[in-house]
């Protein structure tokens, strides 16, 4: 009698909830465990654009085959997406699915970047994610006026401005709440203490931490992929520290409309491309002659403008914190 052939009558299917992917498999979490899942033919050419075909948060249909292997087949609908620009024109998705982003940053070691929390604002605006830009390591200072006056001009734009303190305490309390439910991403710089603050939510984490570097006063990156844990009802996203933040797919007007303090003035100027640099009757350079956008704010567009144009008089700050 000749050998049955296995047909995949006996396979079955299933949505997963991906906690952590690679370039060759993804943990998975369905049916109450997290199971290694291999990424079936046809998902590997499903987003050639991107870095790899499914990120963490990503809401998938896992395949279980007969023999017990596990396949992702296919990536659910999005509803939120956090990306950055990688190597030429891929898009690295950070996370998926998100309802929060903590941008966290330092107040020193390593040094306070506010222009890269305003890149990341701007992907966070264009992603339709809220925003709590969490300052950390305020206990390492003598002098607060600086981070105080940062604050201020993001708080006014209407964002959560946090100080906080994984090692005292400071902060912690407060900002749990807004964390219970759903998926948080905590990302930002290497070095400005992501793990310690998940794990000072969560202590049970234990996340690996890291020295900053004495001689560059750079991170160590500590975390090597975007990973969700479980927190209460919802999820805490931890990822790998970054040294620079590139705008995916943005265009110099659509990162105009992405600042809050430029949309008020916008309509106003004299050319409806106006990309707010060198055109004349531009009412966002008036606003910010009145005082009406703080000049900080205004570096930090030009920069962006200049890593995608390469203006002289917009030089990037891509490199900002880079190795």
């Amino acid at each position: 009698m000749k050998p049955r052939r296995r047909t995949l009558s006996s396979d079955r299917t299933t949505e997963g909830l991906v906690l952590s992917p690679t370039a060759r498999h993804a943990k998975v979490f369905f049916d109450g465990n997290v199971v290694r899942c291999l990424y079936a033919n046809v998902l590997k050419d499903s987003a050639p654009l991107d870095t790899r075909p499914v990120a963490a948060g990503d809401r998938v249909v896992v395949r279980v085959a007969d023999t017990g292997d596990a396949f992702v087949e296919s990536v659910l609908p999005r509803k939120s997406v956090l990306a950055r620009q990688h190597a030429g024109s891929r898009r690295q998705v950070m996370v998926a699915n998100a309802d929060r982003v903590l941008i966290v940053t330092s107040a020193t070691e390593p040094i306070f970047l506010p222009r890269l929390v305003d890149r990341m604002l701007v992907a966070c605006e264009a992603a339709g994610l809220p925003a709590v830009i969490t300052i950390t390591k305020v206990d390492l200072l003598t002098d607060r006026s600086a981070i105080l006056e940062a604050a201020s001009i993001w708080s006014r734009l209407g964002y959560d401005v946090r100080l906080v303190s994984p090692r005292t305490g400071e902060g912690i309390d407060e900002l749990r709440p807004v964390l219970l439910e759903g998926i948080t991403v905590a990302a930002g710089q290497s070095g400005v203490g992501k793990s310690s603050l998940l794990t000072a939510f969560e202590p049970s984490l234990k996340l690996s931490t890291a020295t900053v570097s004495e001689h560059w006063g750079r991170g160590r990156h500590t975390t090597t992929a975007a990973t969700l844990h479980r927190f209460m009802a919802g999820w805490l996203c931890d990822t790998p520290g970054i040294r620079s933040f590139g705008l995916a797919g943005l265009a110099p007007t659509e990162i105009a409309v992405r600042f809050r303090d430029f949309q008020p003035f916008i309509d106003s100027c004299r050319f409806n491309s106006c990309t707010h640099v060198h055109e004349p009757e531009c009412a966002v350079k008036e606003a910010v002659a009145l005082g009406k956008v703080h000049p900080a704010r205004m570096d930090s567009y030009l920069r962006m403008i200049g890593a995608i144009t390469g203006d002289d008089e917009s030089e990037s700050d891509s490199n900002e914190g880079s190795d």
